[in-house]
């Protein structure tokens, strides 16, 4: 028939060596301590009992090529099945021999792929069918073959003997039955018989005669060809399911596995026989029990004639020795052979004859996984016993570090020394500064696991630096020096072991970034500068604590909205780049700052002098360095960069941190102001106030130092009054510096005035700047407004000249307009023109601001016409005068500017007018003039008359 070898082969590795309950009992002599690892054996046995309360229900059939169960660390897995025999390569509702003989027995042939077409042996007395030893048959093989049958005992359920009520043949199948419920295969599962019946009858007074015992008369299954392995120096177990009416213990079936490699003369045990009957639940032994009524419909249809409604116990185990097969090659042979040498019971059958691949399994991994920059990581190597949990000694491994990641010379392991010997401990090779781990070590017996802690650190002497992802994985298992060959003579990196998959190691970049923020002056006042610096550095990199370079930094600083007209420059050390080396209102930089740099930034600004606000200024900065940045895969790596995640322990990456500085408002604020108001151009004797207001915000008395520097006033100007000194001391001008002191608890005013010059002036400008203390400011400080005061002398002079330019006429009135789009715009009344006391034909404006005026005059002097038009003219901020076109054209008007001060010169010439003494008059010449236009009338009217009488002579006439 068609096997079901697929799903039979993942019933095995579900249940095969996963077993639970206490470990059972064994032999002195016979059995190993099992003092180390007995903790952890049973947290693993507690688990193990879970998986044995769901294989106590029929499984479905498994895979034939099965592989290691996936655990993690530490959680023990079946081994892989290597080789299984289930005897399944019989048609259905047949019977097979395990070996040909006469009878027409044919020899079983095994199914199992890659020992496909083998046939076993076994001892005579075990593959006598005729004791239903040696045969292979399933619930529904109904019919026993003729060489199963002796004697009178022809009926079908009296096969395998000749005493009636015996019914072995119908035992047999009963033991198949509840093999295939149990371990998978239902009533279509065949087994090997082991029934050993008797061959006698009850009429000659015969006894049974004993089958024998013992590895070589006992032996009931042995290959008779290599079963071929993994691979060299493997650890191998082996197990077996077994189905039994279990009677006497003396006479229970044991069972015992033998090996030997391909040529060896002898065979070795392994452990001790395993126990058909046995009830105890261990990591060897899973034990179920079922319990059959003995009729046709409860088994099947199986007949039970004299047996007919009594019941049956068929004791179930799932069994392994409790010791493996450590093996340098790769083939074994194997047998087992029976261990009871009773003449009666011996009542079983066996199924699902294995080998498993118990070799341990390797973890790595590196605790914790992601660290900073000079930070220490544990790497763990973790020895994963299968389930079976039997002792697994002298195995040995050889890890070299990836480069950069070296031993720091700790170390601690819970694994056992090669020998295996109780209390033992492994030898771990790693010392201080070396790249190449090296174990030898055992598993104990129950222990699940075991571990060798490492601690290593990743560095690079030459860049001072360990950043870099780290991976460990099997090609890092290569010998050395240090290593010992394994079980074949030869060295490899791991012997006895199952290569583990990969660790990673990150190591992190660490900056270390601060930032720092101060202000220059410890208070504020309204008109005044401010000066922040804003400081930000990387801290240096020692061994103890590496730092890296900290690339793009952003920083930045929102410069308060009161800090007016803020500017910054920035300034590097210790190999730090700046990303602007200045720039005006908020910082917005970004920068690069290598270990020990740093980068300082300058910011200056100035609060508003209108700024009555009384509240404190702060002032917040902040470094943020990047989440990321691209750095080379290990230290000194030529491969591309890629992205590392950014560590900095006082400064959060991709938030940052900040610095802030908050300044109070000082108790004395200072204002000045001026009548007119800064910027207002002045004419001549033009009155000037200047008020120095002192706001006091505080509660306690107030000093007052202040000078009020007139050295840019009094050029132009001379000092008028005292007209408040607000109850302090104000001396001066001396040196044209005017001194303010004393003490105020409450606002006060100090008021004086200054009247512009006629003449002798200096640069035309009333610069006048208050500063705290005696001492004045330098030429080239600004005028800083609530500060400093400006007017510049700014006015015209027009006059009106005879048409000689030689004599100024008296009698012209002029007027100054507006400028409206280029055209004549309203009469001005400030700056007005006025006469100039003295002076005849001579007139003087106010100050007169710069821009485009127009000058007309109103009434010429007696005699003299009025100029033809108006003219334009451009007042320029240094108080220069120019025509605009087309009045740059007008032949009688000139400008020109002495000492910064234009004049407008208009010459007009007489009209007709009598002579003041002796002279001819006029009289001649208007009588002349009304002659010819009295002529020239006579002769037009002749014209028109002869043109008439012409007409009338015309032939249309």
């Amino acid at each position: 028939m068609t096997k079901k070898v697929q799903s039979r082969t993942s019933t095995i590795l579900d249940e095969v060596v996963v077993r639970g309950g206490a470990v059972r009992p064994r032999r002195a002599g016979a059995r190993r301590a099992r003092l180390s690892g007995l903790l952890s054996g049973a947290v693993v046995l507690a688990l193990l009992l879970v998986s044995t309360l769901l294989a106590s229900m029929p499984s479905q059939a498994v895979a034939e090529t099965p592989e290691l169960l996936s655990a993690g660390p530490g959680v023990p897995a079946p081994g892989a099945v290597v080789f299984l025999e289930d005897f399944q390569n019989v048609p259905a509702g047949q019977a097979r021999a395990f070996q040909s003989g006469p009878g027409g027995r044919a020899a079983y042939v095994s199914a199992y792929p890659g020992y496909s077409g083998h046939t076993y042996t076994g001892s005579p007395g075990w593959t006598d069918g005729a004791r239903c030893n040696g045969v292979i048959l399933s619930q529904a093989s109904a019919t026993p073959p003729a060489w199963a049958i002796t004697g009178a005992a022809s009926a079908s359920p009296y096969a395998c003997g000749l005493d009636d009520g015996v019914q072995s043949w119908s035992f047999v199948r009963l033991l198949a039955l509840a093999m295939g419920q149990q371990f998978g295969g239902s009533t279509g599962n065949f087994v090997y018989t082991s029934y050993s019946e008797c061959n006698h009858t009850t009429t000659d007074g015969g006894t049974c005669p004993a089958v024998p015992a013992g590895e070589r008369d006992g032996v009931l299954w042995q290959t008779t060809t290599p079963i071929p392995l993994p691979g060299p120096n493997r650890y191998m177990a082996f197990g077996v399911d077994t189905a039994a009416l279990c009677g006497a213990a003396s006479q229970n079936p044991r069972y015992q596995f033998a090996y030997r490699v391909p040529g060896a003369p002898t065979w070795t045990s392994l452990g001790d026989p395993v126990e058909a009957c046995s009830t105890t639940q261990s990591p060897n032994t899973e034990h179920r029990e079922r319990t059959y009524p003995l009729t046709s419909a409860a088994t099947g249809g199986i007949t039970w004639e004299a047996f007919e409604g009594r019941s049956r116990t068929v004791a179930l185990n799932r069994l392994s020795p409790d010791e493996v097969v450590r093996l340098a090659g790769g083939l074994l042979e194997v047998k087992m052979y029976n261990a009871t040498t009773a003449t009666l019971g011996n009542d079983g059958a066996f199924d699902n004859v294995r080998a498993l691949d118990a070799t341990p399994r390797l973890d790595k991994a590196f605790t914790p996984s992601v660290v900073s920059d000079g930070e220490t990581s544990t790497l763990r190597l973790t020895v994963t016993n299968t389930a079976e949990l039997n002792a697994k000694t002298g195995w040995n491994l050889t890890d070299r570090l990836p480069d950069s990641l070296r031993a720091t010379g700790e170390s601690s392991t819970t694994c056992l020394a090669s020998s295996g010997a109780a209390g033992s401990t492994a030898q771990v090779t790693a010392a201080a500064g070396s790249g190449e781990v090296v174990v030898q070590g055992s598993l104990a017996e129950s222990q699940a696991s075991c571990t060798v802690d490492v601690q290593v650190q990743a560095w690079d002497d030459a860049l001072g630096t360990g950043v870099g992802v780290y991976t460990n994985g099997p090609e890092n298992f290569t010998p050395g020096a240090g290593t010992p060959a394994c079980w074949d003579g030869i060295t490899y990196g791991l012997c006895g072991l199952e290569a583990p998959g990969e660790a990673t190691l990150t190591v992190l970049p660490v900056v270390d970034l601060s930032i720092t923020k101060e202000a220059a002056a410890a208070s504020y006042a309204a008109g005044e500068q401010v000066v922040y610096t804003v400081t930000v550095s990387n801290a240096a990199s020692t061994a103890a604590n590496p730092v890296t370079t900290a690339a793009d930094v952003a920083v930045t600083d929102l410069v308060p909205a009161r800090v007016t007209e803020p500017t910054w420059t920035c300034a590097s050390t210790g190999g730090a780049t700046c990303g602007a080396a200045g720039g005006t209102g908020d910082v917005a930089d970004t920068v690069t700052i290598p270990p020990g740099g740093s980068v300082v930034y300058v910011v200056t600004g100035r609060v508003a002098a209108d700024d009555l606000d009384m509240e404190d200024i702060t002032n917040v900065a902040r470094a943020t360095p990047p989440a990321e940045m691209l750095l080379p895969p290990t230290p000194g790596s030529p491969a591309p960069r890629i992205p590392f995640q950014v560590v900095d322990p006082g400064c959060s990456p991709g938030e940052g941190c900040e610095a802030s500085v908050t300044t109070p408002r000082a108790e004395l604020t200072v204002l000045k102001s001026a009548e007119p108001e800064s910027g207002h151009a002045l004419g001549q004797d033009d009155v000037v106030t200047y008020t120095l207001t002192f706001d006091h915000s505080g509660t306690d008395p107030v000093t007052v130092d202040w000078t009020d520097d007139l050295r840019g006033v009094l050029d132009d100007a001379r000092f008028g009054s005292l007209l408040d000194a607000g109850g302090l001391t104000v001396t001066g001008p001396e040196d044209d510096l005017l001194r303010i002191t004393g003490t105020i608890s409450a606002d006060t005013q100090v008021v004086y005035t200054v009247v512009v010059k006629t003449a002798d002036r200096g640069d035309n400008l009333l610069r006048n700047v208050v500063v705290a203390g005696s001492q004045p400011p330098g030429p080239d400080d600004p005028c800083v407004p609530g500060l400093c005061t400006e007017h510049p002398v700014r006015y015209l002079h027009v006059e009106k000249l005879s048409a000689d330019g030689s004599v100024r006429l008296g009698g012209a009135e002029f007027v100054l307009r507006a400028d409206d789009d280029g055209a004549l715009g309203a009469e001005l009344t400030t700056p007005a023109l006025t006469t100039v006391a003295g002076e005849t034909g001579l007139f003087v404006s106010g100050g007169i601001e710069a821009g485009t005026y127009w000058l007309e005059e109103t009434h010429a002097p007696e005699g003299h016409q009025l100029l033809a038009t108006a003219v334009g003219l451009q007042v320029g901020a240094d108080g220069a005068v120019t025509l605009t076109a087309p009045s740059a054209q007008v032949p009688n008007v000139a400008v020109s500017t002495t000492d910064g001060i234009s004049t407008l010169s208009v010459t007009d010439p007489r009209g007709f007018v009598l002579p003041l003494v002796g002279g001819h008059g006029s009289t001649a010449t208007w009588i002349s003039g009304g002659l010819l236009l009295a002529a020239a009338a006579c002769l037009v009217v002749g014209l028109r008359r002869g043109e008439t009488r012409e007409a009338a002579r015309s032939p249309q006439g």
